[in-house]
């Protein structure tokens, strides 16, 4: 559902940016850079909430830590994971899904964030990925099919599918072999 969401919000604020921004003339340009730095610190803070949370509410689950050891050592384990495995795929959502400028990224970046903060406000679970894939595929289409990457795109829908099927059918098997040798 977030990406689909997400991809309508995409569009409708892209369009609603380059209309601003078409009669505010070139003082906009500065604007859009300073918002675009603030919605990618309230993305992170989206992040913390959402994919930190996730990958550590075990701790909490099984009473091995509380909230706030939970934390910081999701924390600690984004920030090296960032530092350490993140660049080919920053370098490919930045460069090969969608062609953007600093409106659409703008765009992109505040509906992924948004669509993820109100799913957390809610407990709801998402993607920031598929939110934020959702968002960039939308000020694509504001702009023009041109700008998106169809090939990428696909290659990430597909992998969504996959990865889901993939994880239970290995589940399964895993199960069902530990079951067949402790009996």
């Amino acid at each position: 559902m977030a990406p689909l969401v997400a991809c309508v919000l995409g569009y409708v604020l892209t369009r609603t940016f380059d209309r601003i921004c078409r009669f505010e003339g070139d003082g906009m340009a500065l604007v859009i850079s300073r918002l675009l730095v603030i919605v990618g610190a309230v993305a992170s803070v989206a992040m913390g909430a959402n994919d930190v949370s996730n990958a550590t509410a075990v701790f909490l689950s099984i009473h091995m830590a509380g909230p706030l050891f939970s934390g910081v050592l999701g924390g600690l384990g984004l920030a090296l994971g960032v530092l350490t495995w993140g660049r080919p795929l920053l370098e490919r959502v930045a460069f090969d899904v969608v062609r953007m400028d600093r409106v659409m990224a703008t765009a992109a970046q505040s509906v992924q964030a948004l669509v993820v903060l109100v799913a957390v406000s809610f407990g709801y679970f998402t993607s920031m990925n598929q939110a934020l894939i959702g968002a960039m595929a939308g000020t694509g289409l504001a702009r023009g099919r041109q700008t998106i990457q169809t090939k990428q795109v696909f290659g990430i829908l597909r992998g969504w599918l996959i990865g889901p099927a993939a994880g239970f059918f290995i589940t399964y098997l895993s199960v069902w072999a530990i079951v067949a040798i402790t009996g």
